[in-house]
């Protein structure tokens, strides 16, 4: 959290890559739950995204020092966006 833009960039991979665990982790952290507030109301106010989870089977961990380093499921990732 030391550059907004950097943070903005990681929370909203976050958001739109690892929603479910996004969320999972701002229901115990009420910085992050400002954050996903923040996308919910201003960003994503349709809904998109929401409880969705593109991680890899077997790539998911406790704690991410940079969100792009996370293995996404491409082709679910694509499926998701053709609906």
């Amino acid at each position: 959290m030391t550059n907004k833009y950097e943070d903005f960039a990681e929370s909203y991979v976050f958001f739109v890559l690892h929603n479910r665990q996004f969320l999972q982790k701002a229901s115990e952290n009420p910085v992050l739950q400002r954050k996903y507030d923040f996308f919910i109301k201003n960003v994503f106010r349709s809904g998109e995204f929401q409880d969705t989870d593109f991680t890899k089977e077997g790539e998911e961990k406790d704690y991410y020092w940079d969100i792009t380093k996370i293995n996404i499921n491409l082709e679910k990732f694509l499926e998701y966006l053709e609906k």
